[in-house]
């Protein structure tokens, strides 16, 4: 599935869909796609995975003052009629504990656990940075910090776990 393609399954429709290639040595990256429940009954994203991570979670970002804050989601409701957007800045994917490089251009199968629909694995294509066609998130993103800026600020390209809160 390319990422302008749409995928449809039991009332499910998935688009947009793609994950960050990693950067050097790092064992962390991040996958983003739109979950479309127009037409299918009201269900909860229960959990993720992916043969490429030991662990794959939900997250959220927020800014608080000036500080961009990550926190775990354990599961993210998905009711009819709306849509979960997992996109730069705002709810992602994290892929935890990376077993090899993921190179742009890889196939990366990702898994998402639901309540009601069961599992489903959809293909993301790995990129260097975000599709042109994929939606940007409704929130602004702060400007690049200047290296010298960067301390005590988070680097999600570099994640390691720090500055998370546990929800």
């Amino acid at each position: 599935m390319s990422n302008a393609q749409a995928h449809e399954e039991v009332g499910l429709l998935t688009s947009d869909g793609w994950v960050r290639a990693s950067l050097g040595a790092g064992k962390t990256t991040a996958a983003y796609i739109t979950l479309d429940n127009s037409h299918g009954p009201s269900d909860v994203l229960l959990s993720v995975h992916t043969p490429i991570a030991a662990a794959a979670e939900i997250h959220t970002m927020t800014m608080e003052g000036d500080i961009m804050r990550m926190r775990r989601m354990e599961t993210a409701p998905l009711p009819n009629g709306d849509k979960l957007e997992f996109q730069p800045g705002g709810m992602h994917l994290m892929l935890i504990g990376l077993t090899s490089k993921v190179e742009a251009g890889d196939d990366v199968p990702v898994t998402f656990v639901f309540e009601k629909i069961g599992e489903k694995t959809i293909i993301l294509k790995a990129m260097k940075k975000a599709p042109t066609n994929a939606h940007s998130s409704d929130h602004k993103m702060p400007a690049p910090a200047k290296p010298s800026e960067m301390k005590n600020k988070m680097d999600h390209s570099m994640h390691d776990m720090v500055g998370h809160d546990a929800k």
